[in-house]
């Protein structure tokens, strides 16, 4: 419901001139709606990997602690109190440009993401591997275990496939604000 909230809120700023907002504004709502819709995902995937195991209450909450571990780190780096330190470009329509410092904690972020879905998946190929063995059946009868695995893999491949260039877009930008490091 907030996700929808922060979406519509950054569409009608867009859109609608009595709604614009400044940049800053607008980029604080757009970071907002990607953070909220992550922690979606991430929720929805340890709802999986929950039933995957049987309802271990065990690997919940070992997986809750990691998420809120992880979340804790990817608001401190987005929302932290210098998340504020973007430059704006004037008249580019609010496109913004980082220093390499302020990058490194905005990709903060999108590491912690991808950390967790690696983990996510790598205990639906260990589950998988303990259940069916290393050797996926090539049958044309596939049962649940089968799809959930394939899904997983083909899930996890794209979502490595944009989240990678869009991480080290963060660490390595542009020469003028990386030579910081």
């Amino acid at each position: 419901m907030l996700l929808w909230l922060a979406i519509s809120l950054a569409c009608l700023s867009i859109s609608c001139p009595p709604f614009q907002m400044s940049c800053s504004t607008y980029m604080l709502v757009r970071e907002l709606s990607l953070f909220l819709s992550q922690i979606a995902v991430c929720l929805i995937l340890t709802l999986r990997i929950y039933a995957l195991y049987g309802r271990s209450r065990r690997l919940l909450s070992c997986m809750v602690i990691t998420g809120i571990a992880l979340t804790g780190g990817a608001s401190a780096g987005s929302f932290g109190d210098n998340s504020n330190t973007a430059t704006y470009i004037q008249g580019s329509d609010c496109h913004n440009t980082f220093t390499a410092e302020t990058a490194a904690r905005y990709g903060l972020a999108w590491v912690a993401v991808f950390v967790y879905e690696l983990l996510i998946f790598v205990l639906t190929i260990f589950r998988t591997c303990k259940t069916r063995g290393f050797l996926l059946s090539s049958s044309s009868s596939r049962n649940i275990l089968d799809i959930i695995f394939q899904d997983g893999a083909m899930y996890f491949a794209a979502m490595t496939l944009i989240n990678l260039p869009n991480i080290l877009t963060y660490y390595c930008g542009s020469r003028k604000s990386s030579h910081i490091y």
